[in-house]
């Protein structure tokens, strides 16, 4: 027997809830908002990002960048990889800003791709150097990470901004 389309959706929605969930031995956090989400004006645009400071955070403390992939939105990642937790039991403060959107509609970073425009470096580096001035976070301990694009706009972080 085969099912409906519907039916297949419905099979396939509930299985992505239940994965969601047995991600985290954490229920509270699942649908815990983000603390601070926020605009910061670069270039006349203006461009969100999702910041947690956890409570008590000394001074001089690092801040880590978490870059979504192309297609990804901050707040889903924030989410998804549970970045309160990594944050509040590792010491640290995390901002997983949104990247801009092509002309497909999808937010991406300008890893220096020839058909962007977009000034990601000094968006990032402008970002970096507000947080660690309002927070009192540490210029030497400032890391990125991503995932895919994400990830090359890392390694162009890296090579101009070392």
């Amino acid at each position: 027997m085969l099912l409906r389309p519907t039916s297949w959706l419905a099979i396939l929605a509930i299985s992505f809830l239940l994965f969601q969930t047995a991600c985290t031995d954490r229920p509270e956090n699942l649908l815990r908002p983000c603390e601070r989400c926020e605009i910061y004006l670069h270039d006349g645009l203006e461009r969100s990002y999702v910041l947690h400071v956890p409570d008590n955070l000394p001074d001089n403390a690092p801040l880590v960048f978490f870059l979504h992939g192309y297609g990804g939105k901050a707040h889903q990642y924030a989410w998804f990889f549970q970045i309160r937790d990594w944050a509040d039991e590792n010491g640290f403060a995390v901002v997983v800003p949104q990247g801009t959107l092509d002309a497909n509609r999808d937010p991406f970073w300008d890893a220096r791709l020839t058909f962007a425009n977009i000034d990601d470096v000094g968006f990032l580096t402008g970002l970096a150097q507000e947080l660690q001035v309002t927070y009192n976070l540490d210029p030497e301990k400032t890391f990125t990470s991503g995932i895919s694009n994400g990830g090359f706009m890392s390694y162009v972080l890296v090579q101009e901004r070392p």
